[in-house]
């Protein structure tokens, strides 16, 4: 988690876009692969007038992965699963989100 706030500090002072830290915990990777994400940041940064939305997750290496996110619940469903597979993500690990919109 430090690591990831580091980072997030770091993004922060190079870039204009708003960003958060995702603790993992289980059910973000193994079962039922729901990220729910920050509340605030979703309602400070992202639309919330809709059923759901296409949104697309960007690795350190340009990677890109579809996923769907829900405005209702505030997080990210379809796609979600195939991003924490391939990153090897673990309860405790931790992702940065940074907001392009």
């Amino acid at each position: 988690m430090e690591r990831a706030e580091i980072f997030q500090s770091e993004l922060e002072q190079k870039s204009e876009h708003p960003s958060c830290v995702k603790s993992m915990v289980r059910s973000h990777v193994y079962s039922c692969f729901w990220l729910g994400l920050p509340n605030k940041f979703c309602e400070s940064h992202l639309s919330m007038n809709c059923k759901k939305w296409d949104m697309v997750l960007v690795n350190e290496k340009g990677v890109e992965y579809d996923t769907i996110y829900l405005p209702e619940r505030t997080g990210l469903s379809g796609g979600w699963k195939a991003f924490a597979l391939d990153h090897k993500l673990d309860d405790g690990d931790a992702v940065v989100l940074a907001s392009k919109i």
